[in-house]
This record gives C-alpha cells, structure tokens and sequence, in this order.
C-alpha cells in the first residue's frame, strides 16, 4: 500500500535546479537508501518529504493519517531542555489531548454542568472520547516508552535530566532517533543517521532500523 505519492517534483536553490520531474511512490513497510555524492539533493528529498520544506513544483501526498518523523543530518533540540523532555515533546499532540482532559474534567464540577442533564451528558460524552482516543494513542505508557527509547539508545538514567546542551554530538543524535521513534511514524526519515556516531552506537542504530517500520535513509 503507498504512503506518500511524489508526482513532478521540483526543488530550486539559489536559482539552480536540484532536481525535476521527479516521481516516485513509496510503499509502507519498504526500506530505502538513498545514495549519491553530496550536492545531489538527498537531504532537499528528505526535507520536502518531512514537509519542512515545499517543493517549487509538482505534489507530494501522503496517505491520510501517515505521521512522519525526520531526522536531520545535525540533531540539536532545545539547549536549556532537558533529555527527557526533548523525546516528549515528539507526542505534543498527547499533550494537547492531556490538557483537554483537563479542561472538561474542570467543566464536570461546574454547578451549571451539574444542574443541566443535556448539558453533563455532553460533557460525559467527551470526557469518554478523549479519555479513548489518549487509551489509543497509548498515552499513559508514553513516557516510560521514551525512557525504554533512551536507555535502548545507549543513555541511561543518568542522562534523562541533562541539558541538551550537555550532550555529544552522537548522544543528541541518539536524543533525536528516540523522539522520532516515540512518534511511531508510518515514515520514519533518517538523513545521514549514523553521523557522529561510535561503532558501538552504529550497530544499535542497525538493529533498531532493522526492527522499524517503513523508512528512507
């Protein structure tokens, strides 16, 4: 089945064409590499597939509900934010939905929900579907499944509170594969993943990429 339809694509750069005319479908659960010499436009692809960037001409179309996670050649995050919080705030859409929650829990105590039947059933039935959709979305096992992630990654518990900042330059690249794979993309975008990395974090990128859904290197 495909996940994202590429039809005529062209990207431009300072008035030179880096590619055009360019078709391409990509089927869920196939693994791609992408290989060139520099200049080619690999990371331009990526960048446009990721929707970071438009396209100059021609279409890329997702499958509806395809959630796309990229990583980028150099993962910086937040300086001042701490590990933790970094892979978290991948699922910015729980966070929404948490605080949602929030809001009509607080509408559940109001007197004037209280007194009016239509009115608390109305409030009831949303409270039901959002308190579902977060059961779905595997909400409440979100942040021990980053920390799994993380210590996964090679950085354990002793790292989850440490500034980005504080970091290697492989150790935030760690950083940012997790919060991609908290995401559990239908797409998962690596862009130079290996960059940075010792050997030992290699082959644990391997096996974790081995394992994962469909992705474009």
């Amino acid at each position: 089945m495909i996940i994202a339809d590429i039809n005529g694509m062209a990207r431009i750069h300072g008035g030179r064409t880096i590619f055009s005319g360019l078709s391409w479908s990509i089927q869920e659960r196939e693994k791609i590499g992408l290989v060139g010499p520099n200049g080619v436009g690999k990371s331009t692809l990526l960048r446009t597939l990721a929707g970071t960037e438009p396209p100059e001409a021609g279409t890329v179309v997702l499958r509806r509900n395809t959630r796309v996670a990229y990583l980028p050649q150099e993962y910086h995050g937040i300086p001042e934010r701490a590990v933790i919080d970094e892979v978290l705030a991948a699922r910015e859409d729980l966070r929404q939905l948490e605080a949602r929650l929030a809001e009509v829990e607080v509408r559940l105590g109001d007197p004037a929900v209280v007194a009016d039947m239509k009115a608390m059933e109305r409030v009831l039935a949303e409270h039901e579907r959002l308190l579902e959709q977060l059961d779905r979305e595997g909400a409440q096992q979100l942040h021990s499944r980053a920390e799994e992630l993380l210590d996964n990654l090679g950085l354990s518990a002793t790292h989850w509170q440490v500034p980005m900042r504080q970091l290697s330059g492989g150790q935030r690249k760690m950083v940012g594969l997790a919060r991609c794979l908290l995401q559990n993309p239908a797409l998962l975008l690596l862009d130079e993943p290996d960059n940075h990395l010792d050997m030992e974090r290699k082959s644990l990128l391997e096996r974790i990429i081995a394992s994962s859904t469909g992705r474009l290197c």
